[in-house]
């Protein structure tokens, strides 16, 4: 994905904001459905972002290449198919799942101090749900290498 990242909260006519089809504007911010969205993406009054975002992602059904795709920051209490399935509805052409930030200190929340791997599970959980769809999903980010050759994210289309 490239170009700047938004949660287009503040993007629209007013500001003068009218993409042309093949601009690839921006990647948007996203973390899922109103619920999955709302509980960290919101706005000083209190008031969640997602319905304000769904607008300008809607807007751009008609632009074609407007959209680079959806960043969507992980949160353990959301489940992997509904936060997949509300972003996938946009039909960005990449949606990446970044980890909240952490560190040794500091884990991420819902990290526990032992071996297990809640993140790597949610990770497979949302691949194993792009991979029973992929015909109306966006595409494998390694499928270009994985038709070229044999790849270690073990994904069957080598």
């Amino acid at each position: 994905m490239t170009g700047p990242v938004t949660t287009f909260r503040l993007l629209d006519a007013r500001v003068g904001w009218d993409p042309r089809p093949g601009d690839g504007l921006a990647g948007v911010s996203l973390d899922g459905g109103a619920e999955a969205n709302d509980r960290h993406r919101r706005y000083a009054n209190g008031a969640g972002s997602h319905a304000r975002v769904d607008v300008a992602l809607r807007r751009l059904g008609d632009r074609p290449g407007a959209l680079t795709g959806l960043l969507c920051t992980v949160d353990l209490r959301n489940d992997p198919a509904e936060v997949f399935d509300s972003l996938a509805a946009y039909r960005p052409p990449v949606i990446d799942f970044l980890l909240p930030h952490g560190n040794w200190d500091a884990p991420p929340p819902g990290r526990p101090p032992d071996a297990t791997t809640p993140y790597g599970d949610w990770l497979v959980a949302a691949f194993e749900h792009w991979s029973t769809r992929r015909s109306d999903a966006p595409e494998h980010p390694h499928a270009n290498h994985c038709r070229k050759a044999r790849c270690e994210c073990r994904c069957d289309s080598n």
